[in-house]
Protein backbone atom coordinates (compact mmCIF):
# COMPACT_ATOMS: atom_id res chain seq x y z
CA UNK A 1 0.00 0.00 0.00
CA UNK A 2 2.68 2.35 1.03
CA UNK A 3 4.54 2.27 -2.76
CA UNK A 4 1.17 2.45 -4.21
CA UNK A 5 0.40 5.76 -2.27
CA UNK A 6 4.30 6.95 -3.62
CA UNK A 7 3.70 6.18 -6.96
CA UNK A 8 -0.23 8.18 -6.85
CA UNK A 9 1.37 11.25 -5.03
CA UNK A 10 4.25 11.27 -7.48
CA UNK A 11 3.27 11.04 -10.76
CA UNK A 12 2.13 14.03 -12.26
CA UNK A 13 -0.74 14.88 -14.45
CA UNK A 14 1.16 17.48 -16.54
CA UNK A 15 4.38 14.89 -17.11
CA UNK A 16 6.46 14.85 -19.58
CA UNK A 17 4.85 15.53 -22.71
CA UNK A 18 6.87 12.21 -24.50
CA UNK A 19 9.87 10.70 -23.73
CA UNK A 20 11.85 12.51 -26.52
CA UNK A 21 12.66 15.75 -24.37
CA UNK A 22 15.09 15.20 -21.52
CA UNK A 23 14.04 17.19 -17.79
CA UNK A 24 16.73 19.18 -15.67
CA UNK A 25 16.38 19.41 -12.24
CA UNK A 26 18.20 22.14 -10.62
CA UNK A 27 20.21 21.22 -6.86
CA UNK A 28 22.28 24.03 -6.60
CA UNK A 29 24.29 26.42 -8.44
CA UNK A 30 27.13 24.18 -9.42
CA UNK A 31 24.84 20.71 -9.86
CA UNK A 32 22.20 19.74 -12.24
CA UNK A 33 20.09 16.40 -12.66
CA UNK A 34 19.00 15.25 -16.43
CA UNK A 35 17.04 12.88 -16.57
CA UNK A 36 15.90 11.34 -20.04
CA UNK A 37 13.30 8.89 -20.91
CA UNK A 38 10.51 10.00 -17.84
CA UNK A 39 7.25 10.04 -19.51
CA UNK A 40 4.56 9.86 -16.94
CA UNK A 41 7.28 10.75 -13.78
CA UNK A 42 8.80 14.12 -13.56
CA UNK A 43 12.12 14.77 -12.25
CA UNK A 44 11.24 16.62 -9.21
CA UNK A 45 8.78 13.75 -8.67
CA UNK A 46 10.89 11.45 -9.04
CA UNK A 47 13.19 13.14 -6.53
CA UNK A 48 10.50 13.65 -3.89
CA UNK A 49 9.64 10.08 -4.41
CA UNK A 50 13.13 8.74 -3.42
CA UNK A 51 13.33 11.26 -0.71
CA UNK A 52 9.65 8.93 0.90
CA UNK A 53 11.44 5.91 0.28
CA UNK A 54 14.52 7.02 2.03
CA UNK A 55 15.72 10.29 4.04
CA UNK A 56 18.72 11.28 1.97
CA UNK A 57 18.01 10.00 -1.29
CA UNK A 58 18.03 11.24 -4.18
CA UNK A 59 18.51 11.48 -8.01
CA UNK A 60 22.20 12.67 -7.14
CA UNK A 61 22.74 9.68 -5.58
CA UNK A 62 24.35 6.71 -7.19
CA UNK A 63 22.25 4.17 -5.36
CA UNK A 64 18.57 5.42 -6.97
CA UNK A 65 19.33 3.27 -9.95
CA UNK A 66 18.54 0.30 -7.99
CA UNK A 67 15.68 1.60 -5.60
CA UNK A 68 14.29 3.24 -8.83
CA UNK A 69 14.24 -1.01 -10.17
CA UNK A 70 13.25 -2.04 -6.90
CA UNK A 71 10.66 -0.39 -5.09
CA UNK A 72 9.36 2.21 -7.81
CA UNK A 73 9.11 -1.04 -11.01
CA UNK A 74 11.14 0.88 -13.27
CA UNK A 75 12.59 -1.39 -16.13
CA UNK A 76 15.98 -0.04 -16.13
CA UNK A 77 18.00 3.06 -15.00
CA UNK A 78 21.61 3.93 -14.98
CA UNK A 79 23.66 7.22 -13.34
CA UNK A 80 26.15 8.85 -14.94
CA UNK A 81 28.36 11.87 -12.99
CA UNK A 82 29.52 14.16 -15.93
CA UNK A 83 32.39 16.90 -15.19
CA UNK A 84 32.24 20.23 -14.94
CA UNK A 85 31.78 22.05 -18.15
CA UNK A 86 31.91 24.76 -19.30
CA UNK A 87 29.14 26.94 -17.51
CA UNK A 88 30.76 25.66 -14.10
CA UNK A 89 28.15 23.01 -13.87
CA UNK A 90 28.68 19.12 -12.47
CA UNK A 91 25.55 16.95 -14.00
CA UNK A 92 24.32 13.81 -13.13
CA UNK A 93 22.72 12.26 -16.07
CA UNK A 94 20.13 9.78 -15.65
CA UNK A 95 18.27 7.22 -17.76
CA UNK A 96 15.33 5.66 -16.89
CA UNK A 97 12.94 3.16 -18.45
CA UNK A 98 10.04 3.58 -17.46
CA UNK A 99 7.40 0.79 -16.06
CA UNK A 100 5.59 1.22 -19.12
CA UNK A 101 7.77 0.72 -21.42
CA UNK A 102 9.86 -2.70 -19.97
CA UNK A 103 9.62 -3.83 -23.74
CA UNK A 104 11.95 -1.55 -24.30
CA UNK A 105 14.58 -3.55 -22.19
CA UNK A 106 15.18 -7.29 -23.77
CA UNK A 107 17.78 -8.83 -21.51
CA UNK A 108 19.24 -12.46 -22.88
CA UNK A 109 19.61 -15.30 -19.74
CA UNK A 110 22.43 -15.16 -18.07
CA UNK A 111 24.66 -18.97 -17.65
CA UNK A 112 23.24 -20.71 -14.86
CA UNK A 113 26.17 -21.94 -13.15
CA UNK A 114 29.83 -21.17 -12.39
CA UNK A 115 32.72 -23.14 -14.04
CA UNK A 116 36.44 -23.95 -12.38
CA UNK A 117 38.66 -20.83 -13.15
CA UNK A 118 41.13 -20.72 -16.16
CA UNK A 119 44.67 -21.55 -14.30
CA UNK A 120 46.25 -19.20 -16.73
CA UNK A 121 43.95 -16.41 -15.82
CA UNK A 122 44.78 -16.32 -11.82
CA UNK A 123 47.19 -13.25 -12.06
CA UNK A 124 44.57 -11.33 -13.72
CA UNK A 125 41.79 -13.07 -11.36
CA UNK A 126 43.97 -12.09 -7.95
CA UNK A 127 44.09 -8.27 -9.21
CA UNK A 128 40.39 -7.94 -10.01
CA UNK A 129 39.50 -9.70 -6.69
CA UNK A 130 42.08 -7.34 -5.00
CA UNK A 131 42.87 -4.45 -6.51
CA UNK A 132 39.05 -3.78 -8.68
CA UNK A 133 39.89 0.14 -9.18
CA UNK A 134 43.10 -0.81 -11.82
CA UNK A 135 40.83 -2.01 -13.89
CA UNK A 136 39.28 1.38 -14.95
CA UNK A 137 41.76 2.61 -17.06
CA UNK A 138 41.55 -0.13 -19.33
CA UNK A 139 39.08 1.73 -20.57
CA UNK A 140 41.17 4.21 -22.49
CA UNK A 141 42.15 2.61 -26.09
CA UNK A 142 45.46 4.36 -25.79
CA UNK A 143 46.34 3.04 -22.26
CA UNK A 144 44.58 -0.67 -23.39
CA UNK A 145 46.72 -0.68 -26.39
CA UNK A 146 49.76 0.39 -25.05
CA UNK A 147 50.21 3.50 -26.74
CA UNK A 148 50.76 5.31 -23.80
CA UNK A 149 51.44 4.77 -19.77
CA UNK A 150 49.94 8.29 -19.00
CA UNK A 151 45.95 8.52 -17.62
CA UNK A 152 43.97 11.21 -17.47
CA UNK A 153 44.09 14.92 -18.29
CA UNK A 154 46.76 16.09 -17.11
CA UNK A 155 48.03 12.79 -17.41
CA UNK A 156 49.48 10.72 -14.65
CA UNK A 157 51.44 7.72 -14.25
CA UNK A 158 50.01 4.33 -14.32
CA UNK A 159 50.62 2.43 -11.32
CA UNK A 160 52.67 -0.54 -11.25
CA UNK A 161 49.27 -2.70 -10.43
CA UNK A 162 47.70 -1.05 -13.88
CA UNK A 163 50.91 -1.65 -15.71
CA UNK A 164 50.31 -5.64 -14.72
CA UNK A 165 47.03 -5.95 -15.26
CA UNK A 166 47.14 -4.37 -18.92
CA UNK A 167 50.42 -7.00 -18.80
CA UNK A 168 48.27 -9.67 -18.12
CA UNK A 169 45.28 -8.76 -20.19
CA UNK A 170 47.53 -8.38 -23.61
CA UNK A 171 49.29 -11.75 -22.88
CA UNK A 172 46.10 -13.42 -23.39
CA UNK A 173 46.27 -13.39 -27.61
CA UNK A 174 46.59 -16.65 -28.32
CA UNK A 175 43.75 -19.01 -29.96
CA UNK A 176 43.14 -21.06 -26.71
CA UNK A 177 42.53 -17.35 -25.15
CA UNK A 178 39.79 -16.80 -27.79
CA UNK A 179 38.26 -20.44 -26.97
CA UNK A 180 38.66 -19.56 -23.33
CA UNK A 181 37.10 -16.15 -23.15
CA UNK A 182 34.08 -17.67 -25.28
CA UNK A 183 33.51 -20.58 -23.52
CA UNK A 184 33.21 -18.15 -19.92
CA UNK A 185 30.77 -15.71 -21.40
CA UNK A 186 28.58 -18.70 -22.83
CA UNK A 187 28.50 -20.87 -19.93
CA UNK A 188 30.03 -19.05 -16.57
CA UNK A 189 27.81 -16.92 -13.81
CA UNK A 190 30.99 -15.54 -11.92
CA UNK A 191 31.52 -11.80 -12.28
CA UNK A 192 35.12 -12.43 -11.80
CA UNK A 193 35.80 -14.86 -14.60
CA UNK A 194 33.13 -13.20 -17.02
CA UNK A 195 35.15 -9.16 -16.54
CA UNK A 196 38.38 -11.23 -17.50
CA UNK A 197 37.00 -12.61 -20.51
CA UNK A 198 35.18 -9.44 -21.59
CA UNK A 199 38.95 -7.93 -21.23
CA UNK A 200 40.55 -11.31 -23.03
CA UNK A 201 38.42 -10.55 -25.87
CA UNK A 202 39.86 -6.92 -26.76
CA UNK A 203 42.72 -9.02 -28.23
CA UNK A 204 41.08 -9.59 -31.05
CA UNK A 205 38.94 -6.99 -32.17
CA UNK A 206 38.71 -8.80 -36.20
CA UNK A 207 36.93 -11.89 -34.32
CA UNK A 208 33.77 -11.49 -35.22
CA UNK A 209 32.79 -14.48 -32.36
CA UNK A 210 34.62 -11.58 -30.03
CA UNK A 211 32.77 -8.90 -31.31
CA UNK A 212 29.42 -11.13 -31.22
CA UNK A 213 29.86 -12.64 -27.42
CA UNK A 214 30.81 -9.13 -25.92
CA UNK A 215 27.49 -7.61 -27.50
CA UNK A 216 25.74 -10.43 -26.31
CA UNK A 217 27.47 -9.64 -22.61
CA UNK A 218 25.79 -6.49 -22.72
CA UNK A 219 22.51 -7.68 -22.68
CA UNK A 220 22.62 -10.20 -19.91
CA UNK A 221 20.41 -10.40 -17.59
CA UNK A 222 23.11 -9.29 -14.92
CA UNK A 223 25.54 -7.04 -16.95
CA UNK A 224 28.32 -5.92 -15.25
CA UNK A 225 28.42 -2.79 -16.84
CA UNK A 226 32.14 -3.67 -18.20
CA UNK A 227 31.02 -5.29 -21.41
CA UNK A 228 30.48 -1.79 -23.37
CA UNK A 229 33.47 -0.30 -22.03
CA UNK A 230 35.26 -3.04 -23.79
CA UNK A 231 33.73 -3.19 -27.04
CA UNK A 232 34.25 0.62 -27.47
CA UNK A 233 37.94 -0.27 -26.95
CA UNK A 234 37.36 -2.36 -30.45
CA UNK A 235 37.43 0.51 -32.73
CA UNK A 236 39.62 1.70 -36.10
CA UNK A 237 42.72 2.12 -35.54
CA UNK A 238 43.20 -1.07 -33.88
CA UNK A 239 41.00 -3.36 -35.60
CA UNK A 240 40.94 -3.29 -39.56
CA UNK A 241 36.99 -2.44 -39.64
CA UNK A 242 36.39 -6.00 -41.34
CA UNK A 243 33.84 -7.38 -39.19
CA UNK A 244 30.22 -7.10 -40.21
CA UNK A 245 27.97 -6.05 -36.92
CA UNK A 246 24.77 -6.94 -39.54
CA UNK A 247 24.27 -10.05 -37.96
CA UNK A 248 24.11 -8.66 -34.40
CA UNK A 249 20.90 -5.82 -35.36
CA UNK A 250 18.86 -7.32 -32.99
CA UNK A 251 21.27 -6.95 -30.48
CA UNK A 252 22.47 -3.35 -31.09
CA UNK A 253 18.98 -2.34 -31.12
CA UNK A 254 17.86 -3.50 -27.93
CA UNK A 255 21.36 -1.60 -26.79
CA UNK A 256 20.37 1.95 -28.39
CA UNK A 257 16.67 1.56 -27.54
CA UNK A 258 16.74 0.79 -23.77
CA UNK A 259 18.73 -2.41 -23.00
CA UNK A 260 21.23 -1.23 -20.24
CA UNK A 261 20.87 2.59 -19.21
CA UNK A 262 23.88 2.70 -18.01
CA UNK A 263 25.28 1.92 -21.72
CA UNK A 264 23.54 3.70 -23.98
CA UNK A 265 26.78 6.08 -24.59
CA UNK A 266 29.43 3.85 -25.07
CA UNK A 267 27.13 2.16 -27.31
CA UNK A 268 26.82 5.32 -29.26
CA UNK A 269 30.38 6.07 -29.48
CA UNK A 270 31.25 2.61 -30.71
CA UNK A 271 28.53 2.91 -33.39
CA UNK A 272 30.17 6.32 -34.61
CA UNK A 273 33.60 4.73 -35.02
CA UNK A 274 32.67 1.05 -37.22
CA UNK A 275 31.53 1.09 -40.46
CA UNK A 276 27.51 0.41 -40.93
CA UNK A 277 25.46 -0.63 -43.83
CA UNK A 278 23.38 1.95 -44.63
CA UNK A 279 20.11 0.17 -43.79
CA UNK A 280 21.60 -1.51 -40.74
CA UNK A 281 22.34 2.42 -39.51
CA UNK A 282 18.57 4.07 -40.09
CA UNK A 283 16.98 0.72 -38.71
CA UNK A 284 19.01 1.44 -35.09
CA UNK A 285 18.51 5.07 -35.75
CA UNK A 286 14.78 4.54 -35.14
CA UNK A 287 15.05 1.78 -33.04
CA UNK A 288 16.90 4.25 -30.48
CA UNK A 289 14.62 7.31 -31.58
CA UNK A 290 13.43 8.66 -28.20
CA UNK A 291 16.74 8.55 -26.64
CA UNK A 292 18.55 9.82 -29.14
CA UNK A 293 16.56 12.72 -29.67
CA UNK A 294 16.44 12.98 -26.05
CA UNK A 295 20.29 13.09 -25.89
CA UNK A 296 20.36 15.48 -28.63
CA UNK A 297 18.63 18.05 -26.09
CA UNK A 298 21.03 17.15 -23.14
CA UNK A 299 22.93 19.49 -21.55
CA UNK A 300 26.38 17.87 -21.34
CA UNK A 301 28.18 18.14 -24.75
CA UNK A 302 29.53 14.74 -25.45
CA UNK A 303 26.19 13.00 -25.01
CA UNK A 304 24.48 15.83 -27.00
CA UNK A 305 27.05 15.11 -30.14
CA UNK A 306 27.33 11.53 -29.85
CA UNK A 307 23.47 11.38 -30.55
CA UNK A 308 23.89 13.99 -33.81
CA UNK A 309 26.92 12.20 -34.82
CA UNK A 310 24.75 8.93 -35.11
CA UNK A 311 22.19 10.71 -36.68
CA UNK A 312 24.22 12.42 -39.08
CA UNK A 313 26.10 9.08 -40.20
CA UNK A 314 22.77 7.22 -40.42
CA UNK A 315 21.22 9.48 -42.23
CA UNK A 316 23.66 11.41 -44.54
CA UNK A 317 22.05 14.37 -44.04
CA UNK A 318 23.25 17.06 -41.56
CA UNK A 319 20.38 19.08 -39.57
CA UNK A 320 22.89 20.15 -36.50
CA UNK A 321 20.60 19.65 -32.92
CA UNK A 322 17.39 20.37 -34.68
CA UNK A 323 15.45 17.82 -32.82
CA UNK A 324 11.78 18.82 -34.89
CA UNK A 325 14.11 18.17 -38.66
CA UNK A 326 15.82 14.84 -37.26
CA UNK A 327 12.21 13.75 -35.77
CA UNK A 328 10.67 14.39 -39.50
CA UNK A 329 13.78 12.52 -40.91
CA UNK A 330 12.90 9.29 -38.99
CA UNK A 331 9.20 9.75 -39.17
CA UNK A 332 9.87 9.41 -43.48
Amino acid sequence: MRRLALLAACLMSPAAANAQAPQFLPVNDTLEIEVHGLRTWTAQGLNDTLARISPGLSLASHACAGVMRRFLGFADAGVMYEPRSADGIVRVVITAIEPGDSALVRRVPSPPGARPPIESWQPTLSILRNEFPALFPLQLPRFLRGETDSIGTPGRAATPTELKLRGEIRAHASARDLEDALTVLRDDSTSWHRIAAIWMLTNFPNDARAWGALLGAARSERPMGYETWALATMVPPWGDGSVSLAPHEETLAALVSGTGAMQIMFTLRLLNTVTLEPTLARSLAVAGRDLLLSNLQSRVPNRRDAARTFLERASGESYGNDVEAWRRWLDR
